[in-house]
């Protein structure tokens, strides 16, 4: 995949662009947006606060400078992606043997994993745009840090709001990044992108209403948790 040319996320729209007899319905919640396709297949994108309204012609005719517009293309792409490619299911701490790496720094903060690291007595140095009440790095210095690390950890929210290129012009060639969550497209496209060796992402049951429900009223990551597959690509 290109990173020059333009954003991450308009790359992907080009391989799975909007088709309307394929769509079944939108599911949006303050937390996060699902996309029921007629074939089952759910897609699921974080909103991190942003107010996205249920509207398809937000995915007929997108507008990538609107982030409520970006989010629900993300989940678009992968209610469309994620259930292509062969994936191994687990968690990525278990997957990757991150103790073979000296620096290792995280974009977004993924709590119960940050744990894992201390658990294992692995130092990991994380950022996040919401610096507040995490115990994370100023973002002033996620330059310096990128740039020295040889392992990346980093939030698939960026493909939505447009960091993820400018993230990983930061990273040395020899950087193994490692894309994480929900929001995770799982596809080929997204492993072409230099450095990127591994997409940790989610599949859902074929139109899972304890998904969809929960979302619907607001619940994040952890209230369907027990309802996703934790699945990779490499």
């Amino acid at each position: 995949m290109n990173l020059e040319s333009t954003d991450i996320l308009q790359q992907l729209w080009q391989e799975y662009p909007f088709s309307e007899y394929l769509l079944q319905r939108l599911v949006c919640g303050n937390k996060y947006v699902a996309v029921v396709l007629t074939n089952g297949n759910i897609g699921v994108c974080a909103t991190l606060g942003t107010e996205v309204v249920p509207d398809k012609s937000m995915l007929s005719a997108p507008n990538f400078g609107s982030i409520s517009h970006r989010i629900l293309v993300c989940a678009w792409i992968n209610a469309c992606a994620n259930y292509t490619l062969p994936a191994s299911s687990g968690d990525i701490f278990d997957a990757i043997a991150f103790a073979r790496f000296s620096r290792i720094a995280m974009v977004g903060y993924f709590g119960s994993l940050v744990k894992k690291f201390t658990d294992a007595g692995l130092a990991v140095d994380v950022f996040d745009l919401d610096e507040s009440e995490k115990p994370v790095l100023p973002l002033a210095k996620q330059q310096e840090y990128l740039a020295a690390a040889d392992a990346l950890i980093v939030t698939s929210t960026t493909i939505f709001n447009g960091t993820l290129g400018a993230l990983l012009a930061m990273v040395r060639p020899v950087c193994a990044v490692y894309m994480l969550g929900p929001s995770t497209p799982l596809c080929t496209a997204m492993l072409g992108i230099p450095n990127v060796k591994a997409l940790f992402g989610s599949r859902f049951k074929p139109l899972d209403e304890r998904v969809l429900t929960q979302i619907a009223i607001g619940g994040g990551t952890r209230s369907f948790l027990g309802f996703m597959d934790k699945v990779y690509v490499e």
